[in-house]
């Protein structure tokens, strides 16, 4: 019997791994797991958080630079249907996609070329410091750090960005999103504060005024959804100025 404990704990594949254990079942993995000596949890241990974040990881870059490459190919910048389709097929948020493919902007190149770099962050990490609002000063400390062998986990990565705002003048809008962040997880947005918040929220435009105001779920504190809404809105009326055209032309 193939057992994916001693596989794991051996260094084998995870394709490996995956097959003996999808040869056995429950109470045989049960049965196998009573086997594993205590002393070996540490070591198992390490051995799955190693793979697991590397997987996360990996899947991250690997959905951002695929998406990257089909936005450049379809013209997304000029006609976002065939973009907007796409990722309406994979199940996943506009935002989500625009995550992804700036975690491939900022850090794929660094991450595909030097392997081990990839194993000192986790996704979240790389999607925080991946935010527009994030200079790329704070994405340059985090990979030199990563190279002498630090890992930037959350809590680094929120240290990283702060720091850097804080350099750059902009600690209010970096303690905002870190307060943001903590009570989304919560499933509240947090709203934005002071000159901050009344500098996001109105726009004055050539021909017209926006000003932004909350769902019933949601507050326009969270500055990237907030993006998201606008670009969509923006999509909608492009989808809409199109079809007008095409009413127009079959008129004539």
């Amino acid at each position: 019997m193939d057992n994916p404990y001693d596989n794991i704990l051996q260094g084998k594949s995870v394709k490996d791994v995956m097959l003996a254990m999808a040869k056995l079942s429950d109470f045989e993995l049960e049965k196998l797991a009573l086997s594993v000596p205590a002393e070996r949890i540490t070591d198992l241990s390490e051995a799955v958080l190693s793979v697991c974040q590397t997987t996360d990881v990996q899947s991250l870059l690997i959905l951002g630079g695929h998406l990257e490459l089909y936005a450049i190919a379809s013209r997304e910048d000029t006609e976002p249907s065939l973009f907007i389709e796409m990722y309406e097929r994979l199940g996943i948020s506009r935002s989500y996609a625009y995550d992804c493919r700036a975690v491939w902007r900022c850090f794929g190149r660094a991450l595909t070329n030097e392997k081990e770099l990839a194993k000192r962050f986790v996704a979240t990490s790389l999607k925080i410091l991946s935010a527009k609002s994030v200079s790329s000063t704070a994405r340059d400390e985090a990979i030199k750090l990563a190279r002498s062998g630090a890992d930037i986990g959350i809590a680094q990565a929120k240290e990283i960005r702060k720091k850097h705002a804080s350099l750059g003048g902009n600690a209010e809008l970096a303690s905002q999103a870190e307060e943001n962040e903590s009570r989304q997880g919560n499933g509240v947005i947090a709203p934005l504060a002071g000159n901050v918040a009344k500098a996001m929220r109105v726009y004055t435009g050539r021909l017209v005024n926006i000003t932004l105001k909350s769902s019933a779920t949601s507050d326009v504190g969270n500055l990237d959804a907030v993006i998201t809404d606008l670009q969509d809105a923006i999509t909608t009326l492009q989808r809409r100025k199109r079809d007008l055209r095409t009413q127009t032309m079959a008129g004539v």
